[in-house]
């Protein structure tokens, strides 16, 4: 689909997201979804593992401890084809925006860093994991297969494509973007909470 709208306003979101609770963290992604439709933004981005948080827990306590936190976030995870995902899709739609999410999804009984492309229809035009968990992101979530580096999908704004927190830095998934014609890159990093959240048990 060639490009046809080449002035236009996008939306990157900084917020707080629904920390560990998956029905806020639907209901705010909606909220924002709407928000930007309604401020006449084509486009927004949401930051990496936006639902339902990212989990810091795992950089600042041992593996044991952090059971029960991971169950409690595996609990508070998407699923693609739920209804809370429905919820969000209808969002894009009832905006005419396009979206691109990340969030913690289950496959099976996996999680993966994801990320979506949904299209003002409310189609999901583009989904990826994460190629490579982060050091003690291991322990948490699985790994991406082949197809997620099809990164860029072809939209009337322009060749759009997204990327996941330290994929941003690697040469070759940048070239592999570039290679694929991308003009439009959504660089998602995680919502860094505050100080004194990340002093408690975050």
């Amino acid at each position: 689909m060639p490009a046809t709208l080449r002035q236009y306003k996008a939306a990157a979101v900084q917020a707080e997201p629904g920390w560990f609770n998956l029905e806020k963290s639907v209901q705010r992604t909606i909220e924002l979804i709407k928000e930007a439709g309604e401020k006449g933004c084509k486009l927004i981005a949401f930051p990496e593992l936006w639902i339902p948080g990212y989990p810091y827990f795992q950089w600042r306590v041992n593996y044991q401890d952090s059971l029960p936190l991971l169950k409690e976030y595996h609990q508070n995870s998407l699923r693609p084809d739920s209804e809370e995902m429905q919820r969000i899709r209808q969002s894009a739609k009832d905006a005419q925006i396009f979206v691109s999410l990340g969030y913690s999804e289950i496959d099976g009984h996996t999680l993966y860093t994801t990320q979506i492309i949904i299209d003002p229809t409310g189609t999901v035009i583009n989904h990826r994991r994460k190629i490579k968990p982060t050091h003690v992101e291991k322990l948490v979530f699985g790994e991406g297969t082949g197809d997620s580096l099809n990164t860029v999908v072809d939209t009337e704004i322009g060749r759009l494509g997204h990327l996941n927190c330290w994929e941003n830095m690697n040469p070759f998934l940048k070239a592999l973007a570039c290679a694929q014609h991308e003009e439009i890159h959504v660089a998602a990093w995680p919502v860094y909470p505050p100080a004194s959240s990340l002093n408690q048990s975050m």
